[in-house]
């Protein structure tokens, strides 16, 4: 307690360990890679499909983008993989839904 005593008692009461973070630079870098990667799907369901489909196509691409980064990000950050697929398919397509909604309300 003497040498790290904010350590010492995050271990002991939570079991976190300081040295278990990611860091914010290793956490921009992985967010700057995921966010174009996981743009891509979507855009190709967007182009390549005709329109009388093209809205759930692209739906399909977008929650096939957030299984991947999802699981992708798991992998990375070593997190139980189908809780953070689970999470990041769920927020994102709140996130999308919230995003139409207020586009449907400033378009009226």
């Amino acid at each position: 307690m003497q040498k790290d005593a904010l350590g010492e008692t995050l271990h002991a009461r939570y079991g976190i360990n300081e040295d278990d973070f990611i860091s914010p630079a290793e956490a921009a870098i992985a967010s700057m890679m995921a966010f174009p990667l996981g743009a891509i799907l979507p855009m190709v369901g967007m182009i390549f499909v005709p329109m009388t489909y093209r809205v759930v196509i692209t739906l399909i691409f977008v929650i096939f983008a957030l299984v991947l980064t999802g699981y992708f990000s798991a992998v990375y950050g070593n997190t139980p993989k189908k809780t953070m697929i689970l999470r990041n398919v769920l927020m994102g397509l709140l996130t999308m839904s919230v995003t139409y909604l207020i586009g449907l309300l400033m378009a009226a």
